[in-house]
Order: C-alpha cells, then structure tokens, then sequence
C-alpha cells in the first residue's frame, strides 16, 4: 500500500496527548494490528440511550456496525473524526490493505478511497495549537482543560476550567468537545459529559478491550466530531450518532 505521509504526520499530531502516556494513539506506535482481549455483546450496545444537556433531550442512536474487523485495523489508525459525514479506517485485510471511507450509518461509501488533504477538522487543530495555561494540563475545548493524575497503571483524568477549578469528577479518559459534548470513559464504558463538567450520560455503552502492540496501550477513545464517534464492539467498528 502507499504510503500516505501527510495522514501519518497529522494522525500523529491528533493522537499525541502531551503526558498522557496511559492514552491510545501516541506516535511513537511502531505499525502493527490491534489486539482484541476481549469482546463485548453486540446485543448489549443495541439500545437507544438518552442524555441531557443544556435542558433538553441528546439521544444516543443505537449503533451501525461497519464489518471492519478491529484487529485488521492499523495501530493508531484505528479511529479517525469524522468529517464531511464520514470516517476513514486503515484495514489490512487478507486481499491487502485498503482505506475504507464509511458514513455515520456504517455503509462503506469507498472501498479504496483516495485521500484528498488533511481530514484534520479545524476545530480540533486550533485546540491543538493552544498553550495550555493549567500545569500539565491539555486543552480540550474553548474552556475546557483536561488534566491527568496518579500513577502509571492507575491514571484518572478529570476537567477543570483555565483557570485550573476542578469542574468533573475523575475518568479513564476524557476526550476532545465537539459543541459542547466530550466522550468519558470509566471501568470500559464510555459516557458524555458537558464542558462544565456536568454528566450528560453516564458512562454505559461497553466497548472492546483492544491493545496495540508493541507499547501494549489499551483503547481508549478520545474524539466525538460531527456529533458521531466510533467504538469497538464484538470485534468489529460501530459507529454512534448523537441527536440533540
């Protein structure tokens, strides 16, 4: 397959996270297909879930299945922001390796698809171009700072304003805003919450235990955009939309 320098080097910047070394995505991945540990029911995620923020109804849609398998997809790669209505995976799979460009209903629009510039969204290179103002701290949205604590193996992240007032309680992770909403996760499910830190849903929808070789950095997803984000489940992607 070509290699695409530009994705490399702008995936690379989005799946950074500072210090955060607990996180999935950092650059320093060497190539490599991902490790499913464990799986978790499709059935269990096939529901419909309802939030609240700013007063009024978020409906997390059930999810679409893609029929990407996990472990064909490359390290890193292995969940893109969506843009323009839809995402992009890196799948090595037994006929080669193809660039599959799906939409938020999970229908593969492209099966070799050429990538045409940076699918980078420009809300989340700005927030990548901000100097965090909070110690160790990274920027996640127009006020929203995430910071992380503890020990390797045992790290919780929680949000705090730019001023540094703690505003959340503690995840796994806490991931980028997109209007308002960032992904949390907790013990292997992920929520929603807002960027006062309010809860929005509770973190319920399971997902894969996935690893990456040869760092064995566990999944950990950090980007909802254009209100859908993708999640492993039953060994293979599924794609989540939220309806404000």
């Amino acid at each position: 397959m070509k290699k695409i320098v530009s994705l490399t080097l702008c995936l690379a910047l989005l799946f950074c996270l500072g210090s955060f070394s607990g996180c999935v995505g950092s650059a320093d991945f060497a190539e490599g297909d991902a490790v499913v540990l464990s799986k978790v029911s499709k059935a269990e995620a096939a529901q419909v879930l309802y939030g609240t923020y700013n007063g009024k109804t978020v409906t997390v849609r059930s999810p679409r299945f893609t029929g990407i398998p996990v472990a064909s997809v490359y390290s890193y790669k292995e969940a893109y922001c969506f843009m323009n209505g839809t995402v992009i995976f890196n799948a090595a799979l037994a006929d080669g390796a193809h660039l599959f460009q799906v939409n938020k209903d999970g229908k593969v629009l492209d099966r070799d698809y050429e990538l045409s510039g940076d699918r980078i969204p420009a809300d989340i290179v700005a927030l990548n171009s901000i100097t965090c103002p909070v110690p160790g701290g990274n920027v996640r949205g127009e006020n929203a700072v995430v910071v992380q604590t503890g020990e390797p193996g045992a790290y919780s992240q929680h949000l705090c304003n730019l001023q540094g007032e703690k505003l959340s309680g503690e995840y796994d992770s806490i991931g980028y805003f997109y209007n308002g909403i960032a992904l949390v996760t907790k013990d292997g499910k992920v929520g929603l919450i807002d960027d006062a830190g309010g809860v929005v849903l509770e973190p319920c929808i399971a997902y894969d235990s996935v690893s990456y070789p040869p760092k064995e950095k566990m999944y950990a997803p950090v980007f909802m955009h254009e209100d859908a984000f993708v999640l492993p489940i039953g060994g293979e992607f599924a794609i989540f939309t939220v309806l404000r």
